[in-house]
């Protein structure tokens, strides 16, 4: 059987060598039989497990990552669930009873997220969270179906206790642990300013640890809700993925927690109706923080979206005027408080009426995008550049004195009158020349308006030069700068 093909978010997660169909089973088979045995050890006084993540690990991997949907896959985690029981000593028959229920009961999850489109299983709408839910009822239906065989031979209940049980713990356990993984973010590398974490910024995690707290201090059923408000807080001040974390560490806690609670020495005495109630209960509760971590989602998205429309130009994909006037005013006090130098071009393309006049409006904005590629290429990351409006640029280089400028400016100059920009309908491709004003300031003690006038002015100059030139502006008056 072939295996399905790799898809990115794959490749940027796992290393090349694990898409090896066996590789792939045999790291999915050790998950499930360890968290079959965490499972197994959860049980207490001979009841069902209070926590069985390996049905949702199982599903959440196989949804996931699609590469690891392989017969082989499949094969290693039924022998998973059964070797788990084999040290738990369980007897063979009612091994192979459990875990059958477990791998259908996957297999009717899995099935029901093939039939969802594949944009929906990351959670990253609020109605992607209702289609991982109705998932999540198939799958723990279908449990709670063995559950009613199974439940009046293993714990003497009757079939419909015997299906309450194993449908409410099913679906507990999913929603603690299936968003996380669905949620589960690509690997990169981390940036240094992504580990300097603010204080503020842990605030929402310190307050759901108090509440956690004082529910444990409290006590009773009614504590799992003590942490609600402070999840829902989490929601809205952290990734998705933070979430889905923070929410599977409440879940656990709560399950665990009550649990060990109400058990008071034997089987009999264990409220397993309360239990129930609880377990359901808890399983809904905790879909609204990852909801609401949903529609975050999709506002940052659409923020983002807004800012992107607001603040750049769509012809050059350059900041425009207001954006880049914004992040210019932000960056001068920091060097002038550290008496840096720094310098501003600006720029103008030559002749650019008379390219729309003779060429055409598509081929100018074909100028205009090719000059914004040019400077997107060939800037250094900490430069700050945009479109002024027509045909006229500006560029603030932090930390560069006078030398550095002129050389970085003349190298503009020459690549973009060495660029051959074809044009439909004519056989010689267009060559344009754009004209720079520099101007340098060696503290950075100048207001920027002064600076942007003084590069200005040096442009103005440049243009009645002749054009293609770089204009450098002194105290003592404007020079040209000859080519390098």
């Amino acid at each position: 059987m072939t295996p399905p093909p790799r898809r990115a978010v794959d490749a940027a997660f796992l290393p090349r060598g694990l898409y090896r169909p066996t590789t792939n089973a045999c790291l999915l088979g050790l998950g499930v039989w360890l968290l079959c045995l965490l499972g197994i050890y959860s049980r207490p006084l001979g009841d069902l497990a209070l926590f069985w993540p390996a049905n949702a690990f199982l599903l959440g991997m196989l949804v996931r990552y699609p590469h690891f949907a392989h017969r082989s896959s499949w094969l290693a985690a039924a022998l998973g669930y059964v070797l788990a029981d084999a040290m738990a000593s369980s007897p063979l028959e009612q091994s192979l009873l459990i875990n059958a229920g477990n791998l259908v009961s996957v297999a009717v999850g899995y099935l029901v997220f093939r039939q969802i489109t594949p944009s929906m299983h990351r959670l990253q709408t609020p109605a992607s969270v209702l289609y991982i839910l109705l998932a999540l009822l198939c799958t723990a239906f279908t449990a709670g179906l063995f559950g009613m065989y199974a439940g009046p031979d293993l714990l003497g209940d009757s079939p419909l206790r015997g299906f309450a049980m194993w449908c409410g713990t099913e679906l507990a356990t999913g929603v603690a642990v299936l968003p996380m993984l669905l949620a589960l973010p690509e690997w990169r590398r981390p940036h240094r300013q992504c580990l300097q974490l603010r204080p503020a910024r842990l605030l929402p995690a310190f307050t759901l640890l108090l509440s956690v707290g004082l529910g444990i201090a409290v006590g009773g059923p009614g504590a799992i809700a003590f942490p609600v408000p402070a999840l829902m807080w989490c929601a809205v001040s952290y990734n998705l993925f933070s979430t889905t974390v923070l929410s599977f560490g409440v879940s656990v806690w709560s399950l665990v927690g009550l649990a060990m609670a109400l058990q008071t020495g034997t089987p009999e005495m264990v409220d397993r109706e309360l239990l129930l109630s609880v377990r359901l209960g808890l399983a809904l509760m905790m879909l609204a923080p990852i909801m609401v971590a949903s529609v975050m989602v999709t506002n940052r998205a659409l923020a983002q979206r807004l800012r992107l429309l607001a603040d750049q130009d769509p012809l050059t994909q350059l900041p425009n005027r207001r954006a880049f006037l914004e992040a210019a005013r932000q960056t001068m006090p920091s060097l002038r408080k550290q008496q840096a130098s720094c310098a501003v071009l600006m720029m103008d393309i030559d002749h650019f009426k008379s390219v729309n006049d003779g060429y055409g409006h598509a081929t100018g904005d074909a100028v205009l995008a090719q000059f914004g590629q040019l400077l997107r290429a060939h800037l250094r990351e900490q430069d700050l550049l945009g479109r002024m409006g027509g045909e006229e640029f500006a560029i603030l280089l932090p930390h560069t004195g006078a030398q550095e400028a002129a050389t970085a400016a003349q190298r503009l100059r020459g690549q973009f009158a060495a660029l051959h920009i074809p044009v439909p309908g004519h056989a010689v491709p267009l060559r344009c020349t754009v004209s720079i004003g520099l101007a340098v300031d060696p503290h950075s003690s100048t207001a920027l308006d002064e600076l942007l006038a003084q590069a200005d002015r040096a442009l103005y100059r440049a243009k009645r030069q002749g054009r293609n030139v770089v204009q450098l502006f002194t105290p003592s008056g404007l020079k040209v700068l000859p080519p390098p």
